[in-house]
């Protein structure tokens, strides 16, 4: 295994991420709100239990529906004859088809990056 292909390999892979990212929101940041210490209570067991439910984490509520609908360039929607708002809805699947694309990369980083771990420790305890 070429260990310099696969290191680069994810790097561009984080670079694509970004880009499908800044696609997405225009390179807005939408948490507004974060506190500086997530609690998560990993013991948790509870069912429908997450770290979300400790939100908000937005100052306005909705913040990338507003950016979609009011500042993008997606143009998500307009005001049709009878002056109603439509949705457009070949742009509506652009967009999600381009969360799509987000969210592959993510799943494959997640995926690489948790094997490469394993395989470091296994290396390293190998090797003590």
């Amino acid at each position: 295994m070429d260990i310099d292909k696969v290191c680069s390999s994810i790097q561009e892979m984080l670079k694509e991420a970004w880009r499908c990212l800044y696609r997405l929101t225009g390179g807005k940041r939408f948490a507004d709100k974060l506190p500086e210490q997530f609690k998560d209570d990993l013991n948790n067991e509870t069912w429908d239990y997450s770290f979300l439910d400790h939100s908000p984490f937005t100052k306005k509520s909705c913040p990338l529906m507003t950016y979609l609908v009011n500042e993008s360039s997606w143009k998500f929607t307009s005001i049709d004859a009878f002056d109603c708002l439509s949705f457009n809805m070949p742009t509506v699947h652009d967009y999600l088809d381009a969360c799509s694309d987000l969210n592959h990369i993510l799943c494959m980083l997640s995926y690489l990056l948790l094997i490469m771990a394993n395989w470091i420790s296994q290396f390293v305890g190998n090797t003590v």
